[in-house]
C-alpha cells in the first residue's frame, strides 16, 4: 500500500522535526541540549505532535523545582 500524500508531508515534518531536535541535543548550551534530548525520548514513545506541545510546556517549568518560568525566566533560561 503506497502513502498518500497528506502521509508522505506528514511524515517528512516528523523527520523534519526529530533531526532538528536531535542536531540542538548534539550541538545546543546544555539546557536545550536536555529538553531536545526529553523530547526526542518523548516522541519515542508518544507522536512527534505531543511531544513537541509537552516540549513547550516543558521550557515554562524550571526543569530542578519544576516552578513555572515567567516568559522572560525562560528567554534567559533557554535563549
Amino acid at each position: 500500500m503506497s502513502q498518500s500524500p497528506t502521509d508522505n508531508s506528514l511524515s517528512q515534518k516528523n523527520n523534519l522535526h526529530i533531526s532538528l531536535l536531535k542536531n540542538c541535543a548534539k550541538n545546543a548550551d546544555e539546557n536545550n541540549a536536555k529538553l531536545a534530548q526529553k523530547t526526542i525520548e518523548n516522541a519515542q514513545t508518544n507522536n512527534i505532535d505531543k511531544a513537541m506541545k509537552q516540549m513547550v510546556e516543558d521550557c515554562f517549568k524550571d526543569p530542578k523545582t519544576g516552578r513555572r518560568l515567567t516568559y522572560a525566566e525562560m528567554r534567559m533560561f533557554y535563549g
